[in-house]
């Protein structure tokens, strides 16, 4: 269905990008189930454009909505404060607890003078944690404006605390998700579905990798996967076996009985594999064979990124972390940037050749120049994998491809047999990313070496 011309974004937009014809049917899909649903769509294809859009649309329907956008994090609030800015010009207002002491004066203003009529028209940035606490609940509840609620990451809502903010009295809903399911629990997930109205468009990975724009160039970058097979040392496998021995007692236990005991005994287990110290020897020659050290993320652990800023001193390479430390407030020491904002520039142009990172780049944080990305550490959780495969996707100048290199623990046991619960969670993942790679004859032939049986 082609859109009306009232859909597209203002014309005095600094942003210059037109829709896609898959941006545009999400868009159609949204109108016609009532202003409410769900965009699954992968990680870099649009999912901010195409709210923008659904927001523009909303807004010609009914002049005075009010447009409450709720992210996981606050530096995610600052990148839509732009993205507003540069669309729909419209005032913003940002009501969040971890960037503003007096938010709920800030706040308790705005929806006065809301009720008053001297402000007709609003956009409301917030966080998760903000917009479901009781006052921001009471107060967005006074406004007798219509109500647009738009949740970015909204798989994170599906959690008791953050699913209290997902009120009635937002008319209009969106949710944006490349991974709206959430992994090991199906109440939560079912609960936010529902309330959302359902996913009602879906745009996945293989879609992007497999359609091309107006250029002839695919919606994502392709790529190669490029595992890299690292075992555990004697020490830790022997470790790993008593762990697994203990472990054996409790499989008779139903889950919701499991013991605290029990969690930390699995929770030791998954530390060894995750932080498995031959990775170091592994990192060190990905770096050494390298052409060009320059546009890669790292992924790490809080344990091994001390270990993993030293090899790229040692090497000469300059990096950076990037984690939950960085500020996201701006700052004249930055040139009027917040310092993660900062650190992103600096590795677009190439003064930083490398972004260390845990958690923080997982979701949301847009670098389109990153070409690299090396996987120290994982989790069997599809969302994280999927998140970090997806933050070197992404279009920009110049890139053509993408390379993943992923480290995973391949081991076997004291009689040479592969030791099935390291290694069917790493195939979980290898598998993901080895359908929809570039080159999955050479990834098969690398685990058929590796005695590694599908």
């Amino acid at each position: 269905m082609k859109l009306p011309l009232e859909f597209n974004i203002c014309s005095n937009s600094k942003d210059k990008r037109k829709l896609r014809d898959y941006q545009e049917e999400a868009i159609s899909k949204w109108c016609e189930n009532n202003k409410k649903g769900i965009f699954k769509m992968a990680t870099g294809t649009g999912k901010t454009f195409t709210a923008l859009n659904c927001i523009s649309s909303a807004l010609n329907d009914d002049l005075n909505l009010i447009t409450v956008i709720a992210c996981p994090y606050a530096h995610l609030t600052e990148q839509w404060l732009n993205d507003v800015e540069n669309n729909l010009g419209i005032k913003c207002y940002s009501i969040y607890a971890s960037a503003n002491t007096n938010w709920k004066k800030d706040f308790a203003d705005l929806v006065f003078k809301l009720r008053l009529g001297i402000i007709k028209k609003a956009i409301i940035l917030t966080t998760h944690n903000t917009f479901s606490m009781d006052f921001f609940k009471d107060k967005i509840s006074e406004i007798n404006n219509p109500l647009l609620l738009v949740v970015d990451e909204m798989h994170k809502v599906v959690s008791d605390k953050f699913s209290r903010g997902l009120l009635e009295c937002y008319e209009y809903r969106l949710g944006l998700s490349a991974t709206p399911e959430v992994y090991n629990n199906e109440v939560g997930t079912n609960f936010v579905l529902s309330y959302f109205g359902g996913i009602i468009y879906s745009f996945d990975l293989d879609d992007a990798l497999n359609n091309c724009d107006e250029e002839g160039k695919t919606y994502l970058a392709p790529y190669e996967y490029l595992p890299q097979r690292v075992g555990l040392n004697e020490s830790e496998l022997s470790q790993y076996i008593d762990l697994s021995r203990q472990i054996s007692r409790f499989s008779h236990m139903n889950k919701e009985h499991m013991s605290d005991y029990y969690k930390l005994l699995l929770q030791k287990r998954k530390d060894i594999v995750n932080n498995a110290n031959e990775k170091y020897d592994c990192l060190s020659k990905i770096l050494d064979d390298l052409e060009d050290v320059s546009h890669l993320i790292i992924f790490c652990s809080h344990q091994q990124m001390d270990n993993v800023l030293k090899i790229l001193k040692d090497k000469e390479i300059l990096g950076h972390k990037f984690t939950y430390s960085e500020g996201t407030k701006k700052s004249n020491q930055y040139g009027g940037l917040s310092e993660r904002e900062y650190l992103i520039k600096q590795f677009d142009e190439g003064v930083y050749k490398a972004l260390v990172a845990i958690k923080c780049l997982d979701e949301g944080v847009d670098i389109p120049s990153a070409d690299k990305v090396i996987i120290m550490s994982s989790s069997r959780n599809p969302r994280e994998y999927v998140q970090r495969r997806g933050r070197v996707l992404r279009r920009s100048d110049g890139k053509e491809k993408a390379d993943i290199y992923d480290m995973a623990v391949i081991e076997y046991d004291y009689s040479g047999e592969i030791i099935n619960s390291i290694v069917e969670p790493e195939m979980e993942r290898m598998i993901d990313f080895i359908n929809s790679s570039d080159n999955p004859g050479y990834c098969m032939k690398l685990l058929e070496k590796w005695s590694v049986i599908l």
